[in-house]
């Protein structure tokens, strides 16, 4: 267990966490829900190392648009190409406030995952939504149907293949609905005409993690991590797939 966790450490995606935007909320409330945010990362995410101050002048300075345009954002700050951002907007809404934590990806202009919610007028309601919704969010399981066609994009722009959508939809449209036999079939096809083809490597691999075989997923996710070693997806699913590869070993 020991090296297991070693392993799964040594995955650590970095994942940077604006200041929060309160929108009325009071001070306390607000800085109670940022604060859960970065002692709430589940592995193998942890926080980037930004200097929160420094950000917050910056985008001060940049005024209102800038946060709300990520292309923007990332020159801004600056982010790398394929760093993930948690952005969580507050509002007082009537008797209560609204919560909205999006995860962007900056440089590639993309919104990865969304969670929104009213919640009572507490620090502790922003904290145990922020709590849940974190979790939901970046959990390899609730990022693979998701972001395949976002996932696109960034390769793309790394030099990898980027046709997969385009080319054999029916294979990722399979994974989604859950299909995990028909979308191993469609995307294995796809890799024998493409076989470094990141999206389909990780597609590939959360089908095998659908049909109970962590030990091809692994291979799948290690090799779409060694094409594009700057992308989230492929960690996220190696980590999972080595946990799941020693609880069978029990």
């Amino acid at each position: 267990m020991v090296i297991l966790l070693a392993l799964v450490l040594g995955l650590a995606v970095p994942v940077a966490i604006l200041p929060v935007q309160p929108g009325g909320v009071p001070p306390e409330a607000a800085k109670a829900a940022g604060e859960a945010l970065a002692r709430g990362l589940p592995q193998p995410f942890v926080l980037a190392p930004l200097d929160p101050g420094a950000l917050r002048e910056h985008l001060l300075s940049a005024g209102p648009g800038c946060r709300n345009d990520l292309l923007c954002l990332c020159g801004l700050v600056p982010f790398a190409p394929g760093a993930q951002a948690l952005d969580l907007e507050l509002a007082r809404v009537g008797q209560g406030y609204s919560a909205d934590l999006a995860l962007v990806a900056p440089c590639e202009g993309l919104v990865l995952d969304r969670r929104a919610a009213l919640v009572g007028p507490t620090a502790a309601a922003l904290v145990r939504f922020v709590a849940q919704a974190e979790v939901e969010m970046l959990r390899g399981r609730d990022l693979a149907p998701l972001r395949y066609g976002d996932l696109r994009l960034s390769t793309g722009a790394a030099g990898t293949h980027a046709s997969t959508a385009q080319e054999e939809p029916d294979g990722f449209a399979r994974l989604a609905r859950g299909d995990y036999r028909g979308a191993e079939t469609e995307l294995s096809k796809l890799l024998a005409r493409e076989p470094a083809n990141v999206v389909a490597l990780t597609a590939r691999g959360r089908a095998w993690l659908g049909l109970g075989n962590p030990v091809a997923a692994l291979d799948d996710f290690t090799a779409a991590q060694r094409s594009a070693p700057i992308l989230a997806l492929p960690l996220v699913g190696m980590a999972e797939a080595l946990l799941w590869v020693e609880a069978l070993k029990k």
